[in-house]
């Protein structure tokens, strides 16, 4: 397959790209005058500036910036890597997006909880560093008991607490 026919780039496990390399990177494709990228799936270990996000979706060959799309709930858990390769998540040209309360362009998740949901879509929409969530299910652990694991993940007291062995385990 040639370069001019990625319609789509994820690189969510590529930990040493920089936002400067990955811009540089698309705007050398796009004076190349081959078609550009539809779709740019960096994940949730890439930071960049508002200001890189604009240029990041500039260079993004996309006829609509700003989906009408009803907005896809993405959850935090221990294997958000896969998230940012989903094909099914073609509701955005580019997977990051601009938090207000960090000024940061990262990925963003939506609380599991039904109950902060019902609140409205931004009440717990958050990149996890400004809100801390559970590894497992993805909830805010802001308002319940909580631990730390020894990777310094967070496991709220739902997640961490042994249930109960059923009945049919004791028999054997």
């Amino acid at each position: 397959m040639s370069l001019s026919q990625v319609g789509k780039l994820s690189i969510p496990e590529c930990l040493r790209l920089s936002a400067e390399g990955v811009i540089s990177s698309l705007k050398i494709l796009k004076l190349s005058g081959m078609p550009g990228l539809k779709a740019l799936k960096l994940g949730r270990l890439f930071i960049a500036s508002p200001e890189q996000f604009e240029e990041l979706r500039f260079l993004i060959s996309t006829d609509e910036l700003h989906p009408s799309k009803v907005h896809k709930l993405k959850f935090y858990h221990n294997s958000i890597s896969s998230l940012a390769c989903d094909d099914d998540d073609d509701d955005y040209s580019i997977d990051i997006e601009m938090f207000p309360v960090c000024q940061k362009c990262r990925l963003v998740f939506d609380c599991s909880l039904e109950s902060c949901q019902s609140k409205g879509p931004e009440q717990c929409r958050a990149c996890n560093v400004c809100i801390s969530r559970c590894v497992k299910c993805g909830r805010c652990i802001s308002n319940c008991e909580y631990v730390e694991t020894f990777c310094l993940e967070y496991l709220c007291s739902t997640c961490w607490k042994p249930t109960p062995p059923s009945d049919d385990i004791l028999e054997k």
